[in-house]
């Protein structure tokens, strides 16, 4: 099961999608607080998990400054310990947050380090397959 992509789908299907996204989750928060976060903690934990559905680029908005930065500069060590070095088959997906959800968007979008991108692409696929369980969502319901 692939994750959503805006880059697939047709600029009235972008449209769209991003209607509903900024309906839903709200305006997008270009500025970083003072603790690396583009949203308040209450609007985070209000999302949660439910961040998996919207599409990759939108997830991605959630990422937080340390991720951000550390990507943009191609940080080959914050890579190796934070991503490629991470066991995500012992991983307790109830524990992920929007946060952590949006830092891994981030990475399969713009990480130069490919086995890092697949990786945490990987990781999205098998949390929206948990979420959706356990939500008791069907993949048709929500293309």
């Amino acid at each position: 099961m692939a994750i959503k992509r805006l880059s697939d789908l047709t600029e009235e299907g972008k449209a769209e999608v991003l209607a509903v996204v900024e309906k839903v989750f709200g305006k997008r928060n270009e500025k970083f607080d003072m603790h690396g976060l583009r949203h308040s903690v209450a609007h985070l934990n209000k999302i949660g998990g439910s961040i998996i559905t919207i599409p990759l680029e939108c997830m991605a908005e959630y990422v937080d400054v340390i991720t951000k930065e550390a990507i943009d500069d191609d940080d080959g060590f914050f890579i190796l310990t934070q991503v490629l070095s991470c066991d995500y088959d012992k991983a307790n997906l109830s524990k992920l947050n929007t946060t952590s959800i949006g830092n891994l968007a981030y990475v399969c979008l713009k990480c130069n380090d490919e086995k890092a991108r697949i990786k945490a692409e990987k990781f999205l696929e098998k949390y929206e397959e948990w979420f959706n369980k356990k939500n008791n969502i069907s993949r048709k319901n929500i293309n």
